[in-house]
């Protein structure tokens, strides 16, 4: 007889990126369950206060690491200027609830004084001007097409085991598609803005790329975002 596919795990395996790979054998495995799911719950309660901060900061990066007994936020931030005593009511919540639930957690906090544009920067961008500014998917995509064309060239700085490079953002691809807004035909539109110098083929080429879905009483609809960087050696 044939086997019948579970369809509901089918598409959360499609449209979920996997990143975490365990190879662990014997009696230890059970206690490093129980920290993994303490992680992964304290990560998922760090990124739904964080939405409640968005008016105050942008948080260009975070990198979550578990290492022995430890786990480790490394944040990179954006102009905290003068709210620098919001941003510190926001970490020691934070470290409060390490405190309740017994995690040795170690927290590393990077100043970045040069901005950079990032995928996770894109969508905490995107958050802010959904439920903050309660703007509409034509708005946000009106915005940050107006916002990237502003950093045009912007700097990434990356180091590599034998050099340094530099990648100047040298365009950027936007497109809006979908059901999001009232008009008499009920097809999806579709907005495709391109700017700069732009190509996904030649291996010099570095690509950030986010994707965000919006839903609403009209549909879905999803913003697709791709910059495009040149590769230079310092």
């Amino acid at each position: 007889m044939s086997k019948k596919l579970n369809l509901f795990s089918k598409c959360l395996a499609l449209t979920n990126y996997w990143f975490f790979n365990f190879q662990i054998f014997g009696k230890k495995f059970f206690l490093f369950k129980i920290f993994y799911f303490k992680i992964f719950y304290f990560k998922k309660l760090f990124n739904k206060k964080k939405l409640f901060y968005l008016n105050f900061f942008f948080i260009l990066n975070i990198q979550f690491f578990i290492l022995k007994n430890y786990f480790f936020i490394c944040l990179s931030l954006f102009h905290l200027k003068k709210k620098i005593n919001l941003f510190f009511q926001f970490i020691f919540s934070i470290w409060n609830f390490q405190k309740k639930y017994f995690l040795p957690l170690k927290l590393k906090i990077f100043i970045v004084k040069n901005f950079y544009l990032s995928s996770f920067f894109l969508k905490n961008l995107i958050f802010y001007l959904l439920f903050d500014k309660k703007f509409n998917p034509k708005k946000i995509f009106n915005f940050v097409f107006n916002f990237l064309k502003k950093n045009l060239n912007s700097h990434l700085i990356s180091s590599l085991d034998t050099n340094i490079l530099k990648k100047n953002m040298v365009g950027f691809k936007i497109q809006l598609k979908g059901r999001f807004e009232i008009t008499k035909n009920s097809m999806s539109k579709k907005f495709l803005v391109k700017f700069g110098k732009i190509s996904s083929t030649t291996l010099v080429d570095y690509i950030v790329f986010y994707e965000h879905i919006f839903f609403s009483k009209l549909g879905l609809s999803n913003l697709k975002i791709c910059l495009f960087y040149k590769n230079k050696i310092k």
